[in-house]
């Protein structure tokens, strides 16, 4: 008797299951096959009592399985489970017992969790401990930004100026948010030279567990940004603005400092967008559409993850989906170099499909 498992490879191949009653739903593996496990078992029993021995141990098998003990074991959607009757040669498989079958919501559940926990797993150990230096040191360098700005405040007219400066910063990084968003989600692939598990690693991940960055710790959160940003916060924050040293200059150095902690901060706020109780000050500035506000943002959150890409106040997503503006782009792209938007995205969000890597 044996239990076959049938893994996409990366040609796409799959064996189709052959119940005559039923097809069994497992779920599909979208991982490589080095973490895969096949679940091959053969064994060899007398005429008289291999039918009922095998049957016991196809389901114990595929039971074990489908109990999800390993995450790094990936159950297939095309599984076939054969009765032992093919032991003399004959080829024959029965239908698929009907208690092995899963609900196509728990498959789906499943299939997301196994993904994410592989993605996750690729976070870099050396990423990591670089991630927490710099958050360690940004704390600082964050809280003598924000010093400065404060500080800088004398009269009516610095403070309009600063407010004036934070709105079109928020602007900006919000734009910046998008696009780096939008080119994340729509090319390149896990295996991407460098940017592969340092930065699109996580974008994939997201759409496959939305609330995993949720419970992610601060540096992980927030690493990525730091590290672009971290070189301009340190500059910024030994020249602080000065209300005294003229308008336009003041204006354009509050500009820079709330560029940079916007920017520095939007997978923060990102965050806070998918968190169910976010700290109230957080929540008061959402309800005001100062950030990114949650269901605002869950419209990005449906398949295809073609929209609403603009993650650090939002303000710019109804204005670029009007214009069609990330349709025009990507089609600009795709006639020039061929490259399809989100072809490795859908094959990891998608469920059952394997990943295509580039």
């Amino acid at each position: 008797m044996e239990v076959i498992t049938n893994v996409e490879d990366d040609c796409g191949q799959t064996t189709k299951a052959s119940s005559t009653s039923s097809t069994l739903r497992f779920g599909v593996s979208a991982i490589p096959s080095s973490v895969i496990s096949t679940g091959d078992e053969g064994e060899e029993s007398s005429e008289e009592d291999g039918a009922s021995t095998s049957s016991s141990s196809s389901k114990s098998l595929a039971m074990e399985k489908i109990s999800g003990a390993s995450t790094s074991k990936i159950i297939d959607a095309n599984a076939v489970v054969d009765t032992g009757e093919n032991d003399d040669g004959d080829g024959e498989t029965s239908s698929t017992p009907s208690d092995l079958l899963l609900p196509d919501w728990k498959t789906r559940s499943l299939q997301r969790k196994q993904k994410a926990a592989y993605l996750a797993s690729q976070y870099p150990p050396a990423k990591q401990r670089l991630d927490k230096a710099l958050s360690f040191i940004y704390c600082f360098v964050m809280m003598r930004l924000f010093y400065n700005l404060l500080s800088s405040l004398s009269s009516l007219s610095s403070l309009v100026a600063l407010l004036s400066a934070f709105a079109l910063a928020a602007l900006w990084a919000d734009f910046v948010s998008g696009m780096l968003h939008w080119a994340c989600d729509t090319y390149g692939s896990v295996d991407t030279p460098v940017v592969g598990k340092l930065l699109i690693r996580s974008f994939r991940e997201h759409h496959i567990d939305p609330t995993a960055i949720t419970r992610h710790p601060f540096f992980e959160t927030n690493g990525n940004s730091i590290l672009a940003t971290l070189p301009f916060a340190v500059i910024l924050a030994f020249n602080p603005p000065t209300a005294a040293s003229g308008g336009f200059y003041y204006f354009l150095m509050c500009y820079l400092t709330c560029s940079t902690l916007l920017l520095s901060f939007t997978n923060q706020i990102h965050k806070w967008a998918h968190s169910h109780e976010p700290p109230s000050a957080v929540r008061a500035l959402q309800k005001m559409g100062v950030i990114l506000e949650g269901r605002a943002h869950q419209k990005h959150h449906f398949r295809p993850y073609d929209r609403d890409y603009c993650i650090t106040t939002g303000w710019l997503n109804p204005l670029f989906e009007k214009i069609d503006y990330w349709r025009r782009i990507e089609d600009a792209i795709q006639s020039v170099t061929g490259a399809v938007p989100r072809k490795d995205d859908q094959n990891w969000s998608q469920p059952g499909a394997a990943p295509k890597q580039d």
